[in-house]
C-alpha cells in the first residue's frame, strides 16, 4: 500500500536503531546526553538544542572518538532524504559547535577535512588522535564500509524479491 522508496527507507532506519539500550545517560566530558528525554546538558544546566542539532549530538555521543562522514551523518539524521552537497549538513553542525563552544569554553567537535568530524572529550585527546597513523584508522573504516556494503546487498535482495512477490499478485 506504499512506494518501495517509503519501504527501503524505513527499512533503512530500522537497521540504524539500537533496540538494547546499553546507557540511558550518554558522557562526554562535561557533556551528559539523556537518551529517554532527548536533553542534553552540560554541568547539569540544560542546552537548548533544535530537533537537527539534537539528533546530531547524539550521534556523536554514541561514536565518540571516532571519524564520522559527512555522508554517514546524510544517511542517519537525514534518513538519505539531503543532497550531499547540501549546506545544510555544515549549517546545523556550525549550529550545534556555536552553542557547544559557549557552554564549554572548548570546541569538543573538530572538523578533520577531507574525512569527516570527530566528538573527543579533551583537548590532549585530540591531540593525539591527530598523530595517529592510517595503518591504525583504515581497518575501523574497512569495516564500516563492509557493514554499509551488507545492508545494501540485504536491502537490494529484498528489493527484488518484494518486486517478485508484486509480479506474482499481478
Amino acid at each position: 500500500p506504499f512506494h518501495f522508496e517509503e519501504l527501503e527507507a524505513r527499512i533503512r532506519s530500522l537497521t540504524r536503531r539500537k533496540f538494547i539500550q546499553e546507557n540511558i545517560c550518554l558522557k562526554c566530558g562535561r557533556i551528559t546526553f539523556d537518551t529517554r528525554t532527548r536533553k542534553a546538558s552540560i554541568n547539569n544546566e540544560e542546552l537548548s538544542l533544535t530537533r537537527k542539532e539534537t539528533a546530531l549530538l547524539e550521534y556523536f555521543m554514541l561514536h565518540q572518538n571516532r571519524i564520522i562522514g559527512p555522508e554517514e551523518l546524510i544517511e542517519h539524521i537525514w534518513d538519505g532524504s539531503v543532497n550531499s552537497f547540501s549546506n545544510s549538513i555544515r549549517v546545523h553542525i556550525s549550529a550545534l559547535r556555536k552553542k557547544l563552544r559557549t557552554a564549554l569554553g572548548n570546541d569538543p567537535i573538530q572538523n578533520r577535512i577531507g574525512q569527516g568530524y570527530i566528538l573527543t572529550e579533551d583537548l590532549n585527546e585530540r591531540k593525539s588522535y591527530n598523530k595517529k597513523s592510517t595503518e591504525e584508522t583504515l581497518p575501523a573504516v574497512a569495516a564500516d564500509f563492509a557493514h554499509h556494503s551488507a545492508c545494501n546487498r540485504h536491502l537490494h535482495m529484498m528489493r527484488s524479491d518484494y518486486e517478485r512477490h508484486c509480479d506474482d499478485q499481478f
